[in-house]
C-alpha cells in the first residue's frame, strides 16, 4: 500500500480585521446550508508493453461527518468507470477490479448544515485530567509535525503559570500563538507544513504551523488535541479553500474546536465545514493501493470544492464592550493608551476577539484575544499614536471604535489641542501599567438593539474623525450620504456624498488623500460631490481633510474618514495601500 499525502493547496488567509469578500459576510451568520465536492481522477501508466491491473482502490479520508455544529443532509458517489464503493465512518473507498481503461474517476457530493455552535460550558475543569481513555490520551503524544521538546515545555509552563482552568489554560496557549506567531506565507515549502519546534523557534508560519504548535503547547500540558482538516471560507477569493485548526479534549463535554489563526477559542464560525481528525496533519487525504504488473498510479491532485447555498440569522450578540480612554486630552504627537473593558454576560465561558475598526495609528497589534469565565469582566489594552502631520494650531476630537464578532461595535472620543500635555511612549505605557493593577469594574450598556433586525450595513460607522470642537456656533461641515457603500475590488467607479455644512462656510478645500483636490469659494447649502477613482484606493479607507473658514474669516480644519466596503479584495491589498499612502 502506498500513502499519498495531502495534495492540495494551503489556505491564505487574511490576519486583519474581517474584509467581505462577497455580497454575504459568512462569517457572521449562525449557520450554513453547503454543497461540497469532493474528485480526482488516477491515471494508470504503463512502464512496459507487457502490463495489466488487478485492482485499484482509493480510500478518500476526507470526509464529513456528523457532530454538535455539523450535520450531514445527504452524500452521493459518483465513479467512473463504475467502482465498488464502501462507506464507513470516516472514509469512502472507491474499488476497480481489473479496469480496462488508464483514467478512474471518483467523486462525492454532500450538502451540509454547518452551525456557529458555542458549548455552554458552565462548570470549571480542573487540571490534571484524569482520562481513562487510551484512545482519547494518544493526542497526547508527540508526531512527526507536532513535536514535543523541553523549550515548546518551558514556553507552554510560562503560559500557564498556575493556572488550573482548563478552558482558560486552552484559550491562553491558542491567543499566545495568535499574539507571537507572525502568519507568514513564506514558510509554504514543498513539504507545506514545519513542525512545532520549527515554529516555536522562527515564530512565524501559516495555519497548519500556528495549529502545530498550539497542539504541542496542549499535550506539554497533558490535555488531549487533534489536528483537523477541512474547508473555511477565504476572504481572499469569496470562496472556501482548506484550511487546519485543533480540537481539544473536555472530560465529560467532548471535543472543543479552537483556531488559532481565526482568532476563534472554543468556538468556530459557521464556514469552517471539518473533513477529518488525526494526530498529525501528514496524514493523507487519500491512501491508494494497487496490485498490477508493469503499472505506474499517477493519482491528480485531490480537488475540493465548497459553496454556499443559503444562510440562517446572524450571531447575535453575547458580550457587552466599553472604551474607555486612561487619558482623556493629549498635545499633538501623543501615544494614547485604550482601555477596552469586556464583560461576558452569560453563565458559561467565552473567548471572544476584540479589535480596533477606527484609530489613529496603532502601536502593536489590533487584535486582543481574552478568555472569559461565566459573569467575568476583564480589562486589554491598546496603545495608539497621533498622527505627525496635524495642523499645530488646530484643536481636534478623535473618534476610536472596537468591535467583536460577539458583540456590538463600542466607541469613545478624546481631545487633541497643543495647550494639552504631550504624553509620552512611556507616560502611556505606565497608564496601561497602573490600570492593569485595578480590578475592571462592570458597568452597564444604556441602549440596546434587536440584532436580527438589521443589517451591519446600517450600523453607524463612527469613522476616524478629527474635527474642531470650537464654539457652539462654529460650522461643522460633514461628510454624509456616501454612495455606493459597497464596491468590488479594481474597478472604477464614481463615489458620491454630500458635503453637509450646517452653516455657511467660505475658502473650501476639500483634500481627498491620494484622490484629488477640491476647492469652493463658497458654500450656502448642502453640496453633492461626486469624485472618479479606482476601488483599489478604497481599500483602507479615504482620510477627507476639510479646511474652511466661517463668515468672520475664523479658520477651521476637519478630517474624517471615509469608508467603502471593497469586496473580493486581496489578502497584500491592504497591506500595500498603507505602504503607498506613507509616500503621499
Amino acid at each position: 500500500m502506498k500513502q499519498i499525502k495531502k495534495l492540495f493547496s494551503i489556505l491564505i488567509i487574511l490576519l486583519l480585521i474581517p474584509v467581505v469578500s462577497s455580497d454575504t459576510p459568512y462569517y457572521e451568520y449562525q449557520d450554513l446550508e453547503l454543497a461540497l465536492d469532493i474528485h480526482s481522477t488516477i491515471k494508470l501508466v504503463p512502464t512496459s508493453t507487457s502490463s495489466s491491473v488487478n485492482i485499484v482502490t482509493a480510500k478518500v479520508k476526507f470526509v464529513p461527518e456528523n457532530d454538535y455544529r455539523q450535520t450531514i443532509i445527504n452524500l452521493d458517489t459518483l465513479s467512473e468507470p463504475k467502482a465498488s464503493i464502501t462507506s464507513k465512518y470516516n472514509d469512502v473507498e472507491f474499488q476497480w477490479n481489473s479496469p480496462e481503461e488508464k483514467e478512474l474517476f471518483f467523486q462525492f457530493k454532500s450538502k451540509i448544515k454547518t452551525r456557529a455552535n458555542l458549548r455552554h460550558l458552565s462548570d470549571q475543569i480542573n487540571m490534571p485530567l484524569n482520562i481513562k481513555s487510551k484512545n482519547v490520551m494518544e493526542y497526547t503524544q508527540a508526531t512527526q509535525y507536532i513535536t514535543l521538546t523541553s523549550q515548546i515545555t518551558k514556553q507552554a509552563n510560562e503560559i500557564v503559570k498556575d493556572e488550573k482552568d482548563l478552558y482558560v489554560i486552552a484559550s491562553e496557549l491558542a491567543i499566545w500563538v495568535k499574539d507571537n506567531v507572525e502568519y507568514d506565507l513564506s514558510t509554504l515549502t514543498a513539504d507545506v507544513t514545519q513542525s512545532s519546534t520549527w515554529v516555536l523557534e522562527n515564530r512565524k508560519g501559516v495555519c497548519d504551523e500556528l495549529t502545530n504548535l498550539f497542539i504541542s503547547f496542549l499535550r506539554s500540558q497533558g490535555i488531549p488535541a487533534r489536528f483537523v482538516s477541512g474547508t473555511v471560507y477565504s476572504n481572499t477569493d469569496g470562496t472556501w479553500s482548506p484550511h487546519g485548526w485543533a480540537e481539544v479534549y473536555f472530560p465529560d463535554k467532548g471535543w472543543l474546536p479552537f483556531d488559532p489563526t481565526f482568532g476563534q477559542y472554543g468556538w468556530i464560525d459557521a464556514t469552517h465545514l471539518k473533513l477529518s481528525d488525526s494526530q498529525d496533519p501528514n496524514e493523507g487525504a487519500v491512501l491508494y493501493h494497487w496490485i498490477s504488473k508493469n503499472i505506474e498510479l499517477q493519482p491528480d491532485k485531490l480537488e475540493i470544492e465548497t459553496t454556499p447555498i443559503s444562510q440562517g440569522k446572524k450571531i447575535p450578540p453575547l458580550i457587552q464592550m466599553k472604551v474607555t480612554p486612561l487619558i482623556k486630552q493629549f498635545a499633538h504627537e501623543s501615544y494614547i493608551p485604550i482601555q477596552v473593558t469586556v464583560l461576558n454576560p452569560e453563565p458559561y465561558y467565552i473567548s471572544p476577539e476584540v479589535f480596533l475598526t477606527k484609530a489613529p495609528g496603532i502601536e502593536g497589534s489590533s487584535f486582543k484575544g481574552l478568555s472569559l469565565k461565566p459573569k467575568e469582566v476583564k480589562n486589554t489594552y491598546f496603545l495608539l499614536k497621533l498622527p505627525n502631520d496635524l495642523d499645530s494650531t488646530k484643536r481636534y476630537t478623535v473618534t476610536i471604535e472596537v468591535d467583536s464578532l460577539f458583540g456590538y461595535p463600542s466607541a469613545t472620543v478624546i481631545d487633541v489641542d497643543n495647550t494639552f500635555d504631550k504624553i509620552s511612549e512611556q507616560i502611556a505605557q505606565q497608564q496601561i501599567q497602573e490600570a492593569k493593577s485595578k480590578p475592571a469594574s462592570n458597568f452597564q450598556i444604556e441602549e440596546t438593539t434587536n440584532y436580527d433586525q438589521i443589517e451591519l450595513s446600517e450600523l453607524e460607522d463612527l469613522g476616524f474623525n478629527f474635527g474642531n470642537p470650537g464654539s457652539v456656533n462654529q460650522p461643522q461641515p460633514k461628510i454624509t450620504n456616501l454612495q455606493p457603500k459597497l464596491i468590488e475590488y479594481n474597478q472604477e467607479t464614481d463615489l458620491t456624498f454630500t458635503l453637509d455644512i450646517g452653516s455657511e462656510i467660505r475658502n473650501i478645500e476639500l483634500d481627498l488623500k491620494g484622490i484629488t483636490l477640491l476647492s469652493y469659494d463658497e458654500i450656502s447649502e448642502d453640496t453633492t460631490v461626486t469624485i472618479s477613482t479606482n476601488s483599489k484606493k478604497l481599500v483602507n479607507g479615504i482620510q477627507a481633510k476639510i479646511a474652511y473658514e466661517d463668515l468672520n474669516g475664523e479658520k477651521y480644519e476637519r478630517i474624517e474618514q471615509i469608508n467603502v466596503e471593497v469586496t473580493n479584495t486581496p489578502f497584500y491589498a491592504k497591506f500595500l495601500t498603507k505602504i503607498l499612502n506613507l509616500f503621499d
